[in-house]
């Protein structure tokens, strides 16, 4: 505030001092010396110069105040889909992309342990099969000779087929022979030769038994199941040893096919029992 000093001269001559702010100050009342009530003064002070600049500069102010307000809020309403647009969609937009890259990173992470593993495991199995190849000369060494084996196994076992069948032809041929005898003889039998038929008989039985022993060499149970049933029916039940041999015959009929290490024993059981005399004879 600006202290202004204004004299007032009345017929007393008194001096009154005025504040006088930049604002127009209502005049006060002035009382004289003597006791005497003065009059106001009702004149205006007119307010100086600068606080009219003053004022204007303070609206000028507020004015531009208001215009940035204005313009900060319209940039902001105007700025915010433009904002959106360039700079939070595509930073979004980014995070999503990084988020699917990051994934896509521990995806191929994930997928190189497992192929690490893989390698591994090929490598073990590289080692293994290189170990086996190192020993596949010796296997095949090995197979060789045995494959050599085999092949002297499988000539021996030919000559052996071969003198089987040969056996089974003579025992064949012998047979047919005793055929032939039995049957000259069965009509002397009346004149005496009875002993010399039970004889035939016999050795046809031991013949068909033989060749049924070879046909289980063979492994021919059909045909030895036969010779079997053909011998049987020449052995006289009626003595105790022929029923004995009859019933290891039957013994051997029953176990072929299924059993023929049984039948075979049962066979050589009845072919020793053949060497009593009155097996075949009924004496």
């Amino acid at each position: 505030m600006t202290a202004n000093t204004v004299d007032l001269s009345p017929d007393d001559n008194s001096v009154v001092t005025l504040e006088v702010a930049d604002e127009v100050v209502a005049p006060e009342k002035v009382k004289s010396p003597k006791g005497n009530s003065a009059k106001t003064s009702s004149a205006p002070v007119p307010a100086p110069k600068r606080g009219f600049f003053r004022r204007l500069w303070k609206a000028v102010k507020v004015l531009l105040g208001l215009a940035l307000v204005a313009l900060v809020a319209g940039a902001i309403y105007l700025g915010i889909p433009e904002l959106n647009d360039r700079v939070l969609n595509p930073l979004s937009d980014n995070t999503a992309r990084l988020s699917a890259v990051t994934d896509d990173v521990a995806a191929s992470e994930a997928t190189l342990a497992e192929l690490d593993t893989a390698i591994v495991g090929l490598d073990a199995r590289v080692a293994e099969l290189a170990a086996a190849e190192a020993v596949v000369p010796d296997r095949l060494l090995s197979l060789e000779n045995g494959l050599a084996d085999v092949v002297e196994t499988q000539a021996q076992f030919d000559d052996r087929m071969a003198s089987i069948e040969s056996a089974i032809a003579g025992h064949t041929r012998q047979i047919d022979t005793l055929d032939e005898l039995q049957a000259t003889l069965s009509a002397d039998v009346a004149a005496g030769s009875a002993e010399l038929a039970t004889q035939v008989t016999t050795l046809q039985v031991m013949e068909l038994l033989s060749r049924a022993r070879l046909f289980l060499y063979q492994a021919n149970y059909g045909l030895a199941e036969q010779d079997v049933v053909a011998a049987r029916a020449l052995i006289d039940t009626d003595t105790a040893a022929g029923e004995e041999v009859a019933l290891r015959l039957d013994r051997v009929i029953d176990g072929l096919p299924e059993r023929p290490v049984t039948a075979a024993d049962d066979l050589d059981i009845a072919w020793q029992l053949l060497l009593s005399p009155s097996v075949v004879s009924g004496e």
